[in-house]
């Protein structure tokens, strides 16, 4: 079931803080832990903003690519602010821009794009989003049009 249509009024952002685990023996963020923040995050965005159930919904959301430039090295027990903004809504394909800035929104850390697609449960076949999800979808593809984001400047 879908939610009701709520209009946000901003970008969706989670505070992550960078754990031992994220890390080297340096201290520094292993590289591919920012793809996991990235995953977890849009999976966090889908759960809060456009469906809390999706094996209820009887669809299934896969991650198709994912790229990412680094910025900025992050340490153990920084607090990460990761900011969602939805680009691109396809037939079955929903198109992704993430930062990362560090906890004071002072410093820009990595950037990310990424691509999921609405998959069937069963067969992993590409299948159309749900007509019951588009209109939330597309609002929030709106808000991200409005809305600044990724400031570069902030990058070191």
């Amino acid at each position: 079931m879908a939610p009701e249509l709520v209009k946000p009024d901003t970008l969706f952002m989670q505070r992550r803080r960078i754990l031992a685990e994220d890390t080297d023996a340096a201290g520094i963020v292993y590289t591919p832990r920012i793809a996991h923040f990235t995953v977890e995050t849009v999976e966090r965005w889908l759960a809060i903003r456009v469906l809390a159930d999706t094996a209820e919904s009887g669809l299934q959301i896969v991650f198709a690519s994912l790229s990412c430039t680094f910025l900025s090295p992050m340490r153990a027990d920084e607090i990460l602010e990761i900011s969602v903004a939805l680009r691109r809504v396809g037939r079955s394909s929903l198109g992704f821009e993430l930062v990362g800035h560090g906890e004071a929104g002072d410093r820009l850390c990595w950037m990310a794009e990424t691509v999921c697609v609405c998959v069937d449960p069963t067969t992993l076949r590409s299948r159309p989003i749900p007509a019951a999800l588009l209109g939330i979808l597309q609002a929030e593809a709106a808000l991200a049009e409005r809305m600044p984001f990724g400031d570069r400047s902030l990058a070191p």
